[in-house]
């Protein structure tokens, strides 16, 4: 009897156990599943609410970061954070503090992975004196950086080789006249060389030759710069009237030509194709494969629109009454999905979307736009940032930026000069201020540097480490140096 007892009441022990287990067990995982859907509970108002994750980095690493004043980790980390405005900051020994107030919503993601943390102590080292430097551009890869300068002989060519962050290498070659205009002897011509910009691959470099005296006129070269030795006269070699050039695929551009229409040219042989868009009064390339124009049609009216390699006929984004106010349109991709911005004046349109496969088809992009702002004054340039995520336009007095991620636009950040904005990295841009020195911001205008004098006629190089950022200034003598800042300690 008395171990029967016994038995029943291991069993009840057991029973209670098990049963206190199963429900520890089930309300850690509701309570497991709630963190992870971002749920937390707030002493404050004594609820549960919904969080935002927020994702950090910064270069370089090992930033402390706070939120609303709370120390967190490290960086790399990421935390939940309560939706509301918060105050974030990350902070490094021997480079200044960095703050940004941002607003959270409950559920989504919000990556400060961007922070760029600058040196207290600049260490800022002039490293070659690179005379009569007229022009000079960076390579997409921010390897090279290609200049033209004139000597007492000629002209020479300047490849400013960066691999090596810390140690440029520069290597000078003549440049070869011998197919170029205005260069017979006994004419008295003035010439003048500007680096126009680089192919996708970083190979090729493409320059405006402009010349007036006994012949005037201008043409475009091309230079491999493997090859350097080599120049090819584009203008001799299509005999074409060109309003301006695009590079395309490997060894392919788009030419503009002077009565709007472009085709696509193969510079070895010289082969070129019909006509793929007429009546262009403007265009970019994007990805090598697509074009974006803003043409004009019969009526007066115009259009912006997109060809895509392999359509027979163009597709019109959108149709613009025939007025004076300017035209402008950007393409890119965010997330998988195509970006087309266009303004016209003070408005600019965004559409997202998937382009179609083919002109005749209708794209989803095409059917209503994603969304809209306005400047104060007429846009002078529109551009959509290397990642995609920012429509970046300008008036003349200074530049806002739409936020494809959070949906937002920056308040009007100053411009000091009527330049189009020129972007550091893919987050932070850079402009020269009016006492020459080189200011660095993010993309919104937050988190403003000034870091090292510059001459804003000429390019600004970040490294591809982030270790060296490379300028150009003049010195008493009126000589191009240079300049070297160190941005790690």
């Amino acid at each position: 009897m008395h171990e029967r007892q016994s038995r029943k009441k291991e069993l009840a022990r057991r029973i209670f156990v098990y049963a206190l287990m199963t429900v520890t067990m089930l309300t850690l995982l509701v309570l497991l599943t709630y963190r992870i859907l971002g749920y937390q509970f707030n002493f404050l108002t004594r609820s549960v609410e919904r969080t935002g994750l927020i994702q950090y980095d910064s270069f370089p690493r090992g930033a402390r970061v706070q939120v609303d004043g709370k120390k967190y980790e490290l960086t790399k980390t990421k935390n939940m954070v309560l939706p509301g405005e918060r105050q974030f900051s990350m902070s490094l020994e021997g480079y200044h503090d960095w703050q940004k107030t941002l607003k959270i919503e409950a559920g989504t993601v919000t990556w400060l992975s961007y922070v760029r943390l600058v040196p207290t102590e600049k260490q800022i080292t002039n490293t070659d004196n690179l005379g009569a430097l007229k022009d000079a551009k960076n390579s997409p890869d921010s390897r090279y950086i290609f200049g033209m300068r004139s000597t007492e002989t000629g002209f020479e060519e300047v490849l400013i080789d960066v691999r090596d962050s810390k140690l440029p290498k520069v290597t000078v070659y003549p440049l070869d006249t011998a197919n170029l205009t205005g260069f017979e002897e006994g004419q008295e011509v003035s010439h003048e060389f500007s680096v126009v910009r680089w192919d996708v691959s970083s190979r090729r470099v493409l320059l405006k030759h402009s010349y007036a005296g006994a012949v005037s006129g201008s043409e475009w070269l091309w230079i491999d710069r493997e090859n350097p030795e080599k120049v090819i006269n584009i203008s001799t070699l299509t005999n074409l009237a060109i309003k301006d050039i695009r590079p395309a695929k490997d060894g392919e551009v788009y030419i503009l030509q002077d009565n709007g229409d472009v085709r696509r040219l193969v510079v070895e042989t010289g082969t070129i194709s019909r006509p793929l868009v007429s009546n262009v009064i403007s265009y970019g390339v994007y990805s090598t494969n697509t074009i974006y124009y803003v043409a004009t049609q019969i009526d007066g009216q115009r259009v912006a629109g997109v060809w895509r390699d392999g359509w027979d006929t163009p597709t019109v984004i959108q149709t613009i009454p025939a007025d004076t106010s300017p035209v402008h349109i950007a393409i890119s991709q965010y997330f998988y999905q195509d970006t087309v911005a266009i303004a016209h004046g003070a408005s600019v349109t965004i559409y997202r979307g998937e382009l179609p496969s083919n002109a005749q088809e209708r794209a989803e992009l095409v059917a209503e736009p994603f969304d809209t702002f306005t400047l104060n004054r007429p846009v002078g340039s529109l551009q959509i940032s290397s990642n995609g995520r920012f429509v970046v336009a300008e008036d003349e007095r200074g530049f806002v930026s739409y936020d494809l991620e959070l949906s937002s636009i920056s308040q009007q950040v100053r411009k000091y000069r009527n330049d189009a904005v020129r972007w550091l990295d893919e987050y932070h841009v850079w402009q020269v201020n009016d006492s020459g020195t080189l200011m660095m911001q993010e993309f919104d205008g937050v988190n403003t540097y000034e870091l090292m004098p510059a001459n804003a006629s000429y390019d600004v190089l970040l490294t591809q480490d982030g270790k060296y950022i490379y300028g150009f200034v003049k010195n008493e003598t009126g000589a191009v140096e240079l300049v070297q800042l160190a941005m790690t300690i």
